[in-house]
């Protein structure tokens, strides 16, 4: 009874739940121990899995055919390879070799840890193969970039008596998209009976970001007519970028309504937020945009992103912005900071004692760099030695490019001089 609630909990992800129970087991079986190796491999703990599989051995429990594939598939990391064959060569040991489910994490474990040949060894020499098999060495060779090779699997299942299901055909869908073939991810599509919202989202995707928007646009509504397909909030940020470049503005509404309606707000704003925050932006609907920002997640670094593209035409607005949280760490490129704002005459730099986001320590090298050089411009020099109140920023320079970042920053004046002695 105690072993099949420890399954329970671990199948329900209560780990701290399985875990009490399972201590307090006097004597613990292969299945409690199944349960624990079991939800450590799924949830991507490999150290958590491999230490459990010790110490079940230790225990005096031997590992079944159940076992080693779970210990194996957590393995699936370059720097645990040679654990995993290590693993593989006990599963011979106990006589499981030539099982199923044993070669499959075997094939998964090496073609993730990018040895794809010894993944094809394996199914090679498989006695036999279940769909698994084929889907495993199909997402191997889409992970390294082998489209033709995995085209040519999916075509050869046919001639083993193996009918592709839809986690194979999204596999490879994916991978044509990826490689910018959405015209033979869309014959993929064709073939697909009943396509699930993976499938739609992988081709929708796939054109957005090949530039494609149109087809993106005239794909969505061929879902939403068909009706028996809900979009998730990643096909929506797909379509909302295309209704962005498009200027699709009533496009764009439509899909933020629908996106309100079927997903719960806080979802929703997560994922396709920042998108549809942009598409307002670029359609020049600021009040709208400023309506989407008030309801999206603060703590989230992509949501000030967008909010600073959002600004980066409006000074004024724009400044409002920079009272960002100490937290949050810049990544916007520098190009979105140097125009407009930063080269305003009286506001250069001024922010930067207050709009912690930007400074030195917390952000990427160019926008500091793109900070300073606005100040270097002739109305703005006397505020440049502002952007480096931290001189480690400069002294990890390259001499030369040092030379060249100063000249920008302060001109050849006698403050390039003091700034050359702050850093000694």
């Amino acid at each position: 009874m105690t072993t099949k609630l420890v399954q329970t909990y671990a199948d329900c992800n209560e780990i701290a739940s399985a875990r009490h129970l399972f201590d307090k087991m006097l004597q613990r079986n292969v299945f409690a121990w199944t349960a624990l190796i079991s939800f450590h491999s799924r949830s991507g703990m490999s150290h958590e899995c491999l230490n459990a599989y010790i110490c079940m051995k230790r225990d005096g429990v031997l590992p079944d055919k159940y076992v080693f594939p779970k210990v194996i598939r957590a393995c699936a990391q370059p720097y645990l390879l040679k654990v995993g064959i290590q693993i593989h060569k006990e599963a011979i040991s106990y006589g499981w070799e030539s099982n199923v489910h044993v070669c499959n994490s075997l094939i998964d474990m090496s073609s993730k840890c990018g040895d794809i040949l010894s993944a094809r060894r394996v199914f090679d020499i498989m006695v036999e193969r279940d769909l698994l098999s084929w889907n495993t060495m199909i997402s191997g060779y889409v992970c390294i970039g082998f489209l033709a090779l995995a085209v040519e699997f999916l075509r050869s299942m046919g001639s083993e008596g193996f009918e592709p299901d839809i986690v194979t055909w999204n596999t490879v869908m994916d991978a044509s998209c990826r490689m910018g073939q959405c015209d033979e991810a869309w014959k993929i599509f064709g073939q697909i009976k009943e396509p699930n919202v993976i499938s739609w989202t992988t081709l929708i995707s796939g054109y957005s970001r090949t530039g494609k928007h149109d087809v993106t646009l005239g794909i969505f509504r061929d879902m939403m007519r068909r009706g028996d397909v809900f979009s998730d909030s990643d096909c929506l940020s797909s379509v909302l970028v295309s209704c962005r470049y498009l200027g699709e503005l009533m496009c764009g509404r439509q899909v933020h309504a629908y996106g309100t309606k079927t997903e719960t707000r806080l979802a929703f704003y997560k994922s396709a937020g920042p998108a549809l925050l942009t598409m307002y932006a670029r359609c020049r609907r600021t009040q709208e945009g400023r309506n989407v920002f008030s309801l999206m997640d603060k703590s989230d670094v992509v949501t000030w992103n967008a909010m600073i593209y959002e600004r980066r035409g409006n000074e004024k607005l724009f400044e409002n912005r920079l009272e960002a949280p100490c937290s949050i760490r810049c990544k916007t490129p520098s190009l979105q900071l140097k125009r407009k704002y930063m080269e305003a005459p009286n506001n250069n730099c001024k922010h930067l004692k207050r709009g912690h986001c930007l400074a030195p320590s917390t952000c990427p090298d160019d926008i500091p760099r793109s900070l300073s050089g606005s100040s270097g411009r002739p109305h703005g020099v006397a505020n440049g030695p502002e952007v480096h109140d931290k001189r480690g920023l400069l002294c990890t320079r390259a001499p030369d490019e040092l030379a060249a970042h100063v000249s920008l920053c302060y001109g050849t004046s006698v403050k390039v001089i003091l700034l050359f002695v702050l850093i000694l």
